[in-house]
């Protein structure tokens, strides 16, 4: 375990990490003593990773129902058994998002997989990635939003969940396909943002589609002759970073005149950009917004 990467939080990176706001922590110190920082050289608080984990445990509880008042009568251990208790009584998803918070910013793998193993042996693999990773990974971009995080912590989990993802994926590669559809599942050129993606794909083999998962950075020039497979393809793909804004309409219309000349196939696009795909009205180019969404367009 390696305790040492990240250690220290100042309390902006608490109210980041927890949804509290600064304020009402330096209240909770101050009025509860529920937690101990140092002071840095620069006079700045500075608190360890078992202060954020405490306060993890302090705000799930209060989810519950329970006053802070109670809570910070209670011994460290005390906080512990109850969240525990309760997650036996099926509050599992937020205990599990913020162990995964943890997790990551320890580059703690074994953490992650207890965590997994705990949700899974009550949950199924679709559960757990739209009630738990989805949610997770939301939260994980919005502290990259604020700095809290780097990009090794964000590397490190998103690697982890597409682990899972592709292990769910190879128990369903054996479902036969239920009809002639060919659903072509590609990231644009320079775009590595796959989880979403990988998603798709284990839904579609849940439904037994016949797939043809490429994965990430794929020039519109490699998908030609593919495009020739089958009388019908579903081509679909998300645009996150990747193409960029001045060059998008070019890419969309590249694409249809070279992918999309056979007028059965189609281009489903999700992910940031997917907002401007109407703007440009091109036929059989679509935009959606989310996985079911998706399931549900491609079945009509």
């Amino acid at each position: 375990m390696l305790n040492y990467i990240q250690s220290s939080f100042t309390i902006k990176d608490l109210e980041n990490l927890s949804g509290i706001k600064a304020h009402t922590l330096r209240i909770w110190e101050k009025r509860y003593e529920l937690f101990s920082p140092v002071r840095d050289e620069n006079n700045i608080r500075n608190y360890d990773l078992a202060s954020l984990q405490k306060l993890f445990n302090v705000v799930f509880l209060l989810n519950q129902g329970m006053k802070i008042s109670h809570i910070a009568e209670m011994p460290r251990h005390e906080i512990s058994s109850t969240v525990k208790r309760f997650v036996l009584e099926n509050e599992v998803e937020s205990y599990a998002i913020n162990n995964m918070k943890l997790a990551m910013l320890n580059f703690d793998t074994r953490l992650f997989s207890e965590t997994y193993q705990l949700l899974i042996k009550e949950k199924s693999f679709k559960e757990i990635l739209y009630n738990t990773f989805f949610p997770f990974l939301y939260q994980i971009g919005l502290l990259w939003q604020t700095g809290t995080l780097n990009p090794a912590h964000e590397h490190f989990i998103s690697n982890l969940i597409k682990q899972k993802l592709l292990l769910n994926i190879e128990k369903l590669e054996f479902n036969n396909a239920e009809d002639d559809d060919i659903y072509v599942l590609f990231l644009p050129h320079k775009e590595i943002h796959e989880i979403g993606l990988l998603a798709v794909n284990f839904e579609l083999k849940l439904l037994s589609k016949n797939t043809i998962y490429l994965g990430e950075s794929i020039p519109v020039g490699d998908l030609v002759e593919l495009a020739n497979k089958s009388a019908r393809i579903h081509f679909i793909s998300y645009f996150t970073i990747y193409p960029e804004d001045e060059i998008l309409e070019d890419y969309l219309v590249d694409f249809q005149k070279s992918i999309l000349n056979n007028k059965s196939h189609k281009l489903w696009i999700g992910g940031y950009k997917a907002r401007f795909v109407s703007d440009f009205n091109l036929e059989n180019v679509n935009p959606f917004e989310n996985i079911p969404e998706l399931m549900k367009k491609i079945s009509e």
